[in-house]
C-alpha cells in the first residue's frame, strides 16, 4: 500500500490531495454504506471510474466528523479554516 501526500496551493488556496489505493477506495465506500456495482481502474492507478449504490445511512456523528475533519483542515503558519461549526449549523447537525 502507497499513500501519497501532496500539499498543493492554487491561487493562493492550500489544500490537500490523498492518493488512495484501489483496495482503499473499495474499503472506504463499504464503510461508508455503499456497495460496489462496478470499478474501471487503469493499470497505474492514474485515473478510475467507480459506480457504487448507497445502502446505508450514515451516523449523525459520522456526518459531525466529517466536516469537522473537512471544514477545519490546518493551513500554513497554524492557522485553519475553521468554518465547521458554520457548517454543522446550516446542516441542522447541532
Amino acid at each position: 500500500m502507497k499513500i501519497i501526500l501532496r500539499l498543493h496551493t492554487e491561487n493562493g488556496q492550500w489544500y490537500f490531495q490523498h492518493f488512495h489505493d484501489k483496495n482503499q477506495l473499495v474499503k472506504m465506500l463499504e464503510e461508508k454504506g455503499f456497495k460496489i456495482i462496478k470499478i474501471n481502474w487503469n493499470k497505474y492507478g492514474a485515473t478510475f471510474q467507480i459506480e457504487a449504490q448507497k445502502i446505508k445511512a450514515l451516523s449523525k456523528d459520522d456526518y459531525v466528523k466529517a466536516i469537522d475533519f473537512e471544514f477545519n483542515l490546518p493551513l500554513p503558519n497554524n492557522k485553519r479554516y475553521n468554518r465547521h461549526n458554520e457548517m454543522k449549523k446550516v446542516l441542522k447537525l447541532t
